[in-house]
């Protein structure tokens, strides 16, 4: 189901306790955007052979995932459990990235893996440039009245 649907479903099925639900549905998106941001991190240290920085981050990401299934489970409105299999599929995702990782560094790389608490996350920043908006300047519209009433745009 995509964030959309889920927010259109909180939307209809319980008008009135919409802020509480909107409230929680932000909070465990945040949640999964973030573990997907620690993945991509970690993807990215793969890649540049810093396999023990990469487990870090996989890891990280497992904690972030199942700190929000804990959070889901707590105290989920029903209209929100279509965001469960999200948490799911992430999570099988993230453990299989961790296996693989954790598997080729004890086998081949032997690299110390960096503590959850140590990590160095990048500073965050904006992708988009704030550009100012100039308004125009008036145009004259050159407008004729009809005889008999209205107006014509010429």
């Amino acid at each position: 189901m995509t964030s959309f649907k889920q927010a259109e479903t909180v939307i209809h099925h319980a008008p009135e306790n919409f802020i509480p639900m909107l409230a929680s549905y932000a909070s465990l998106s945040a949640g999964i955007f973030n573990a997907e941001t620690l993945k991509f991190l970690a993807v990215d240290a793969y890649k540049n052979n810093q396999y023990g920085l990469a487990i870090g981050y996989v890891n990280a990401a497992l904690r972030t995932i199942e700190a929000e299934a804990a959070k889901l489970a707590r105290s989920c409105p029903p209209q929100l459990e279509g965001i469960n299999s999200q948490l799911k599929s992430k999570r099988a995702e993230l453990a299989d990235l961790s296996a693989r990782y954790t598997k080729d560094n004890d086998t081949i790389y032997f690299e110390q893996v960096v503590n959850v608490q140590d990590l160095a996350l990048p500073e965050p920043r904006s992708v988009t440039k704030l550009v100012p908006y100039e308004m125009p300047p008036p145009t004259a519209v050159p407008i004729v009245l009809k005889q008999g009433g209205g107006c014509v745009i010429q």
